[in-house]
C-alpha cells in the first residue's frame, strides 16, 4: 500500500483525509501494482447528513464527519481512505473481508448519529482487469452505491456491467430532456381520483410520462430521480403544470360536463423548492391560464416535508387558498410525528398497504390505524394502488374518504381520459364541483370512533362513549383494574356512587344472584367467549358483556372486561312494542 503522505495541499481540511485528486494519484499505483481481484474501491455515501446539520448545526456535522473519518481508519487501516465531498467518502483497499469491515463501519457511523435517522450507503467495485483507469474504478463503485440509493433495506452492493446501461440512460435522459418537452416527447397522462362514498371522480393526479423514440416509455421512477439529481426536476414539475392548466383552459368548451372545473393533483419534488420559488412559479401559471387555486392541489411527498425551506413554502400554499396533500405517506421511513408537526389537507397512503392487503393481516389493521387517526387530526384520506371490489369494500368500510386505483382507470392521456369519463361510455360521473365542500364536512366522520357525531376537536379531548371497565379476579378476590368516564358515569345513572360501592354490592348478592355472576365469570375464563346477561339495577334494564382477555393459570388469575349497553328504563321497556 502506497504511504498516506502528510502533505496539508492533499488533505481534506475537516477529517484529515486525503482529498480526492491525491486519492486518485495513490490508488493510480495501487490498481497498476495489484493482481486482478486484489484491489477494491468502496464508495460510501451518508444519507440524511443534511437533517444532522440542521439538528445540531454545522460545527456538530464537522464533528461527526471527523468521527466517520476515525471509524473508517480502524475499519481499513492500511487503506487509502479520502472524503470526496460533503458526505461522500472512499476507501481503496486488500480484497479481503470486505463485507464485515462495511457493515462495521455503517453501524458504527450510525451508532454515532445520536438522534437523526442516518445511514450510510456503499459500493463495492474489485478490479477484474478490465479498467486500468482508477477513475473508471471510482465511477464503477459510486455506480453501486447509487444503485441501492432507494433501496432502504439494503445497505451495500457490488458492481456489475449492467450498471453501465443504466448509466448511459441516465445521461441521456438529461442531455435529452430539453428536446423531449418541446417535441411533445413527455406529457401528462391523468388518473381518476374516486370518492369512495359515491363512486364518482373528484379529482385527478396528473403524472408525467415519457415516451422516447430510442427507449420507448421510460419510467417515471427512473427520469424524475434522474432529473432531481440534476437539478433539472423543477423544469419537469413545472412543465406539468403548466400543460395541465393549459389542458383544462382547452377542455372547458367541449369536453363534457365536470371537466370544465375537475380539481387537479400536481406533484412537486422536495429538489424544486430549493431550486426556485415554486409558489411565486406556481401562481404564475395559474394567473396566465385563468386555473383557479381550488382547481389545483399540491401534492409533496412524506420524505420532503422535513426541509424548513418546503415547510415554509406549503404554507404559504395553503394560505393562499391551495390544498397541500402528503404523498406516499407509509413508504420508507415513514413517522406517524409528521402528521402532528406539519399541515397538509390530505393525507394519500402509499399503494404498497394494498399489495400486501390479501397477504398479510397487519396491513387491514395498519390502514384501519391509519385512517382513524387521520380523521381525528382533522386530515382527509386518499389510499392509492385499490385494484379489487373487495380492497374498495374494505376502505369504504371504514370510512376512507378517496381511493385511486387501476380499479377506477390507468393514468391515460387528457383525450383518452376525457373519452372514458365524461363520454356516453362512460361509467363513472363527476362529483359536482361544488359539492366538494359539503364531502370534506361529511368525510371528517370517523366510521370506526364510538362517538362519530363529535369533530376532531371534540373527539381529542373523549375516550370511548362506550362503558368499559376491566375486572381482575385473583384467588377468587375482585378488584377493578381500568374503568373509563362512560363506565362511571353509568354506575352514578344506576345510584352507584363509585367502584368500591360497586365492589361492595358484588360481595354482597343474596344466593341466586351470587351463583349466576359467578357461573357467567367461570364461563368466560374457560371457554374464552363473551357471555352476555340482562341486568336489572334501581328500576334499569342494561346488557352486561363479559369476556376473558387475560389468564395466567399458575396464579389463579384472570382478567374480564366488561361492557355495559342498551341501558333502558324498567317504565320505557314496559311500552315498547313486543318483536
Amino acid at each position: 500500500m502506497p504511504e498516506q503522505r502528510n502533505n496539508r495541499r492533499q488533505i481534506d481540511d475537516i477529517t484529515s483525509l486525503f482529498n480526492m485528486n491525491h486519492f486518485l494519484e495513490d490508488a493510480t499505483v495501487l490498481l497498476r501494482d495489484s493482481e486482478d481481484g486484489e484491489f477494491a474501491v468502496i464508495y460510501f455515501d451518508i444519507e440524511n447528513f443534511k437533517a444532522y446539520n440542521q439538528a445540531y448545526g454545522f460545527h456538530a456535522g464537522n464533528t461527526f464527519l471527523r468521527q466517520v473519518a476515525h471509524i473508517m481508519r480502524d475499519a481499513f487501516p492500511d487503506g487509502i481512505l479520502a472524503r470526496l465531498h460533503e458526505d461522500h467518502f472512499v476507501a481503496a483497499i486488500v480484497n479481503e473481508e470486505i463485507v464485515s469491515r462495511v457493515l462495521r463501519v455503517q453501524e458504527r457511523v450510525q451508532a454515532s448519529a445520536q438522534q437523526v435517522s442516518i445511514r450510510m450507503k456503499a459500493g463495492i467495485y474489485v478490479s477484474e482487469g478490465d479498467a486500468a483507469d482508477v477513475t473508471v474504478v471510482l465511477d464503477r463503485a459510486k455506480l453501486a452505491c447509487e444503485s441501492i440509493k432507494r433501496f432502504y433495506d439494503q445497505s451495500y452492493c457490488y458492481y456489475d456491467s449492467s450498471m453501465e446501461a443504466g448509466a448511459k440512460l441516465r445521461q441521456y435522459i438529461v442531455n435529452r430532456f430539453e428536446q423531449a418537452m418541446v417535441r411533445g416527447e413527455i406529457r401528462v397522462y391523468y388518473q381518476p381520483e374516486v370518492r369512495v362514498l359515491t363512486r364518482q371522480v373528484c379529482g385527478f393526479e396528473a403524472l408525467a410520462r415519457w415516451i422516447d423514440p430510442v427507449y420507448g416509455m421510460i419510467s417515471p421512477g427512473i427520469f424524475v430521480e434522474v432529473l432531481e439529481e440534476a437539478h433539472l426536476s423543477d423544469r419537469l414539475d413545472l412543465f406539468i403544470v403548466e400543460q395541465v392548466c393549459k389542458d383544462f383552459a382547452e377542455v372547458r368548451a367541449h369536453a363534457g360536463e365536470g371537466w370544465n372545473l375537475a380539481r387537479i393533483s400536481v406533484n412537486l419534488s422536495r429538489v424544486d423548492f430549493q431550486l426556485k420559488d415554486m409558489f411565486e412559479a406556481i401562481e404564475k401559471i395559474r394567473e396566465e391560464t385563468g386555473t383557479l387555486r381550488e382547481q389545483l392541489h399540491i401534492e409533496v411527498t412524506e420524505s420532503a416535508i422535513e426541509d424548513e425551506m418546503l415547510q415554509e413554502t406549503i404554507q404559504r400554499f395553503r394560505s393562499a387558498g391551495y390544498e397541500v396533500w402528503m404523498d406516499d405517506f407509509g413508504s420508507g421511513y415513514s413517522s406517524l410525528n409528521n402528521l402532528i408537526k406539519y399541515e397538509f389537507d390530505v393525507v394519500k397512503l402509499d399503494m404498497q398497504f394494498m399489495r400486501m392487503f390479501k397477504d398479510n393481516p397487519k396491513a387491514k389493521t395498519m390502514i384501519k390505524g391509519i385512517i382513524g387517526l387521520a380523521k381525528d387530526l382533522g386530515l382527509h384520506t386518499l389510499v392509492e394502488g385499490v385494484e379489487t371490489e373487495e380492497q374498495f369494500a374494505f376502505l369504504r368500510a371504514i370510512g376512507c374518504e378517496m381511493v385511486q386505483g387501476y380499479l377506477f382507470g390507468r393514468p391515460a392521456p387528457l383525450r383518452d381520459a376525457a373519452a372514458f369519463y365524461a363520454g356516453e361510455q362512460a361509467t363513472l360521473n363527476f362529483e359536482p364541483f361544488d359539492e366538494a365542500a359539503y364531502y370534506h364536512s361529511l368525510g371528517m366522520v370517523n366510521v370506526l370512533s364510538t362517538f362519530p357525531f363529535l369533530s376532531p376537536e371534540e373527539r381529542s379531548d373523549h375516550i370511548s362513549d362506550l362503558p368499559l371497565a376491566i375486572m381482575e379476579v385473583r384467588d377468587g378476590a375482585l378488584s377493578f383494574l381500568y374503568t373509563n368516564g362512560a363506565f362511571q358515569s353509568l354506575l352514578q345513572s344506576l345510584g352507584v356512587p363509585g367502584m368500591q360501592e360497586l365492589l361492595d354490592s358484588l360481595y354482597h348478592l343474596d344466593e341466586a344472584a351470587d351463583q349466576l355472576f359467578w357461573r357467567l365469570i367461570n364461563q368466560a375464563v374457560n371457554t374464552g367467549e363473551e357471555q352476555q346477561i340482562e341486568q336489572s339495577v334501581n328500576a334499569h334494564i342494561f346488557t352486561l358483556r363479559l369476556k376473558c382477555i387475560a389468564r395466567n393459570l399458575e396464579h389463579r388469575l384472570s382478567a374480564i372486561a366488561l361492557i355495559a349497553d342498551n341501558l333502558t328504563p324498567v317504565g320505557l321497556v314496559a311500552k315498547l312494542p313486543a318483536s
